[in-house]
């Protein structure tokens, strides 16, 4: 149903109930996770004392209020409770008289539900990197077969077991370093793209944000992974004995 001619409602008259109302504002569409009775975008907003042309106000069946600071939210449910109870006569006590709906209350079952997601891909994300590790030590193994005669030679003209070891952990870690730049690379280059496409599709969403440490938390991770995983490979290719190594073909 169109209610109004152009874009901009402001100053239009609308008609409810047979009574006449001016648009003063509008609110953008935004991300609503929970709402009174319908979304805001489905619903109008009209002046207490007008709502009684239209409907009794006897009986209020949603009550909003926002505590002055953030965490005052169970407090403000007490003073609240209390200044009803005085004014309407009922005992501060009775929960059947005034259900609240905080948070702040639900807080536990939140804090267990992010907890589990954390502990959830801590684990995937340990698999993850089990799995990359796995598959760079492959690529590693299968370098060493195939530079077999260069380490024989290598070997055989006097380079010590420490230069071998050290020369394949390095390019294990090199290896695994590059990875992890391309992966934040993708990952911040995800986020800005999300940040700027986003918003244009939900107007309220909050646009994702890069900090510095989880990126060089990622990063030395790929480190490490590339160095535990190349310890094998290099250690192998260090106890290579240089005429058997000369003669594989």
């Amino acid at each position: 149903m169109k209610l109004f001619d152009n874009a901009d409602p402001v100053g239009q008259v609308v008609t409810l109930g047979g009574q006449r109302f001016t648009v003063v504002g509008y609110s953008d569409k935004r991300v609503q996770f929970s709402n009174y009775f319908r979304p805001d975008s489905e619903s109008v907003f009209i002046p207490f004392s007008s709502s009684g042309d239209l409907f009794t106000n006897k009986y209020l069946s949603v009550f909003v209020w926002e505590p002055v600071f953030p965490n005052a939210a169970l407090s403000s449910i007490k003073q609240v409770r209390e200044t009803l109870a005085r004014y309407h006569r009922f005992s501060p006590t009775d929960k059947r008289a005034i259900q609240p709906f905080s948070r702040e209350e639900f807080r536990p079952v939140i804090d267990g539900i992010t907890i589990g997601l954390q502990i959830f891909l801590i684990v995937i994300g340990g698999l993850t990197l089990g799995i990359g590790g796995v598959g760079v030590m492959n690529i590693m193994l299968v370098s060493v077969t195939e530079r077999t005669r260069e380490i024989g030679i290598r070997k055989a003209i006097g380079a010590p077991r420490r230069a071998i070891l050290k020369q394949f952990l390095i390019e294990a870690v090199v290896l695994t370093g590059l990875g992890g730049v391309l992966g934040v690379c993708l990952g911040v280059g995800a986020c800005i793209a999300g940040g700027i496409i986003l918003p244009r599709v939900v107007a309220s969403f909050p646009p994702p944000i890069v900090t510095v440490l989880p990126v060089l938390v990622a990063f030395l991770v790929s480190l490490v992974i590339g160095l535990m995983a190349g310890v094998y490979p290099a250690n192998r290719a260090a106890r290579l004995l240089p005429i058997q190594a000369l003669r594989f073909e």
